[in-house]
């Protein structure tokens, strides 16, 4: 089993942040969890050429020439084309967790947004308190999976999120945080 190195790992952190905007459709859907549908799957009609003339600032502030050249090296790494969207939450504070698994190899990742928009409040509970509701929230969907030898990883919140899960299940083996909390 090839676990993806943290760059891969990034990218995916990265990917959480496509949303219907600009030159974007959302990928993260229910559709897309109904057909497992693979990130390769749900990148395939995103117009990189049109997205490197864009001058619009994306969210996550990523420019349109940054998302085309991320989403151009994703489409050129099967191991991350192959994974396959099996389980999907957006909460009532619009934080977005997403379960990734690879059938062929039997990796699975769970991922987890940064901050969204209904979320900082809990960011600031993290100051003063143990647990705070959205990491509950994590730990909940993680649970949920029907997977062992998880890998979590996300950036910011979503890095907060992945390690608070990694300690408390054990369905986890590997957490990867970029800039968590």
């Amino acid at each position: 089993m090839a676990n993806l190195s943290d760059e891969d790992l990034l990218f995916l952190s990265n990917l959480m942040h496509i949303k219907e905007e600009g030159q974007f459709k959302n990928i993260w859907n229910k559709k897309n969890v109904d057909n497992k549908s693979s990130i390769g799957e749900m990148l395939e009609n995103i117009d990189t050429d049109k997205l490197k003339d864009s001058d619009i600032t994306y969210d996550g502030e990523i420019s349109g020439s940054e998302w085309a050249a991320m989403i151009e090296k994703v489409k050129d790494n099967p191991q991350i084309c192959n994974l396959k969207l099996v389980d999907m939450d957006i909460d009532d504070k619009k934080a977005l967790s997403v379960c990734l698994h690879n059938d062929e190899t039997g990796e699975t990742y769970v991922v987890f947004r940064g901050t969204s928009a209904g979320e900082w409040p809990d960011n600031f509970e993290g100051g003063y308190k143990a647990d705070t509701e959205q990491q509950r929230r994590a730990l909940a969907f993680v649970e949920r999976q029907n997977f062992d030898n998880i890998t979590v990883v996300g950036h910011s919140k979503g890095g907060n999120k992945a390690k608070y899960t990694a300690i408390l299940s054990d369905k986890v083996d590997r957490c990867v945080s970029f800039d968590g909390q």
